[in-house]
Order: C-alpha cells, then structure tokens, then sequence
C-alpha cells in the first residue's frame, strides 16, 4: 500500500497560494518492484484525475516515486513483518 505526500502552503488564502504555487510535487512511498510500464501507467492516470479536478495542467504536475526494500516498512507493534517473508528473497512479480 502506498503512501501518499501532497504539501501546499497553509495561511494564505487561495488566489496567493495559486498564484505561487502553480506546480505540484507528488511524492509517493512504496515497496520497490513496480516494472516501469506501471510506473508509466500511474502517472499517466495521476495526470488525468488532477486534470479532471481540480483542473491541475497536466505539464504542472511532477510526480516522484521513492521505493523502498520490503524489509524497511513496518506496520505496527515494531516488528518487521516483511523481514522474514518471501517478499524479502523473492523479487516483486506484478
């Protein structure tokens, strides 16, 4: 499950913020193993539900994926609950 990151400047109102803040960086967290044509096909989709709503261009959209091992996430209770799966030996197969 991946996470998601979108930060926008907080106080101003939204004609200042839109003013300056015409690009917008998304930077999703996820386990490495996507092949590239996913990778492709996400941020193609990413650009097509911004430009629905709210109608961010497209060229205004800057997308960085930051995979991580399987072995780098916990989730919950401190344990590492990946560190002895098969997701640890076995490459990612989507």
């Amino acid at each position: 499950m991946p996470f998601v990151r979108i930060e926008l400047r907080a106080g101003k109102n939204s004609e200042y913020r839109k003013a300056l803040g015409d690009l917008v960086f998304v930077e999703i967290t996820m386990s490495a193993g996507r092949k590239p044509p996913q990778k492709r096909r996400l941020f193609k989709r990413l650009a097509e539900l911004l430009a629905e709503s709210p109608g961010l261009k497209p060229q205004e959209l800057v997308i960085n994926l930051v995979e991580t091992a399987w072995e780098n996430w916990s989730f919950g209770n401190g344990e590492a609950q990946y560190v002895d799966s098969q997701f640890c030996s076995a490459p990612l197969s989507l």
